[in-house]
């Protein structure tokens, strides 16, 4: 079976490209410059906004400290073939060709910017993790806004089979996140991007057997923007989820999480 992924630079996009690579034939790899309408951080500077810039440096240094280690010693197999993206570039008509001249069986998405349909219209499978817990979260920053909204327990990954929409396709497997004493959000973040990639891989391995399966979404949910994470909601967000109220979270989450339906 032969894999190809389409990413990013970012160190979580490192990690997912390099344990994929050590279970698949990772035969190509279209890494795209980050679009600055989907960088937080390259956002909020932007913006001049001082505490979401410490948010989502902070989010780098959690980045960091669960993921670097691992993507330090291992490398990708000079066997893949990389090709560079421009900024915003995945949809560029290059590219698009050599994606669907593909001799690859199935495509891995994870931090591009969107598909466009003329990729989409080919008949092999693209699969995406998305750190949210559809069809409840869908959009941008779904790791926060169970927090905001208080209901932590829905904070969870999902791989689903892309679409036309934003985090709507056929779900494939789903995760909770599952937060220890004096993790913060952020921890909740990366745990979730790492149990991500090993929903992925066991969603490559089934379809290696033949054996994928996908369900249809169908209940409501919320899709959540760029532009909605302000300094205001972040504020309401680290008010109210302090180390303390995490860590009593923490003692109840699995009590909290016994309600949340999910595809497994």
């Amino acid at each position: 079976m032969k894999v190809s992924i389409l990413t990013s630079h970012c160190l979580r996009h490192e990690y997912l490209l390099k344990k994929i690579s050590s279970y698949f034939n990772v035969f190509e790899i279209f890494k795209e410059t980050k679009n600055d309408k989907f960088n937080h951080l390259k956002f909020a500077k932007k913006k001049g906004e001082k505490f979401l810039i410490k948010h989502m440096e902070d989010f780098e240094k959690a980045e960091e400290k669960h993921l670097k280690e691992y993507v330090k010693k291992t490398d990708i197999p000079k066997k893949s073939k990389i090709f560079e993206c421009r900024k915003g570039g995945i949809n560029d008509l290059e590219v698009r060709e050599r994606i669907l001249n593909s001799e690859s069986d199935i495509f891995v998405v994870y931090g591009t910017s969107l598909i466009g349909d003329a990729i989409l219209m080919t008949n092999k499978p693209f699969i995406n993790i998305h750190l949210g817990l559809s069809p409840y979260y869908k959009g941008m920053a779904c790791s926060i806004w169970p927090f905001y909204n208080n209901e932590p327990e829905y904070n969870g990954v999902t791989v689903l089979h892309l679409d036309k929409g934003i985090d709507s396709g056929n779900i494939i497997h789903q995760g909770l996140v599952n937060l220890d004493i004096n993790d913060s959000i952020h921890d909740g973040s990366i745990k979730g991007i790492i149990s991500g990639v090993d929903l992925l891989i066991k969603s490559l391995e089934e379809f290696s057997l033949r054996k994928l399966k996908s369900f249809k979404q169908t209940k409501k949910g919320k899709t959540y923007f760029q532009k909605d994470l302000t300094e205001k909601i972040l504020n309401t967000v680290y008010k109210n989820w302090t180390q303390q109220k995490i860590n009593e979270y923490v003692k109840c989450q699995e009590e909290r999480q016994q309600k949340v339906r999910y595809i497994k």
